[in-house]
């Protein structure tokens, strides 16, 4: 990696494989990382995404189809990934939505994708859910549902959800007669008490 350029800005959030440049988040908005090999609405479509701190060796392929839509990731310890809102959003008491994100993200193998909501969308009654499996390659889109009682806007750009990677077993089916025995059993429900 010595001798790559680096662009002059704090905290780069990506590089771009293209020309060998970390960008953040300002540069990425407002011009990004141009190249007419590897152009999709003005920015290169080959960039990795980083957290505070540059690893390299974990980086993430992402695909950033909307140059509003960086993903984000605060500190290097942080277990999400904020994910962002593509368009205009309003969602009614009661409705859910689709939303789209502007990236495609590459889930490593064995990993599953978890889309879940941050906090500050939580506490205001919005329910958010996904999963994005080893393989999908196309955009991420983020499921929200309004369990309030009033409407509740996002704005593009807005941070509304983040991505977990949650180490997955990729296990095949055998069917059998009988399970094998356990302490537990059959007991469901409520079978532990509330003390």
């Amino acid at each position: 990696m010595a001798g790559l350029l680096r662009a002059k800005y704090p905290r780069p959030v990506a590089f771009c494989w293209c020309h060998g440049i970390e960008l953040n988040q300002k540069k990425i908005e407002s011009k990004g990382c141009r190249d007419p090999s590897r152009q999709f609405n003005g920015i290169c479509k080959h960039l990795q995404v980083y957290g505070e701190k540059l690893r390299r060796k974990s980086a993430m392929n992402v695909v950033l189809l909307d140059p509003a839509c960086m993903p984000f990731k605060k500190y290097d310890t942080d277990a999400g990934m904020d994910l962002r809102c593509a368009e205009e959003t309003i969602i009614f008491p009661g409705e859910t939505r689709v939303i789209p994100s502007g990236v495609c993200v590459a889930v490593p193998y064995g990993h599953v994708g978890d889309i879940s909501p941050r906090s500050s969308v939580s506490i205001d009654g919005i329910a958010i859910q996904g999963k994005i499996d080893h393989g999908y390659t196309g955009e991420v889109k983020i499921i929200a549902t309004n369990c309030g009682e009033e409407r509740k806007q996002f704005n593009r750009g807005d941070r509304i959800a983040q991505l977990i990677l949650i180490p997955v077993a990729y296990e095949s089916i055998e069917i059998v007669s009988e399970l094998p025995e356990s302490p537990r059993g059959e007991k469901g429900f409520g079978h532990s008490g509330v003390r």
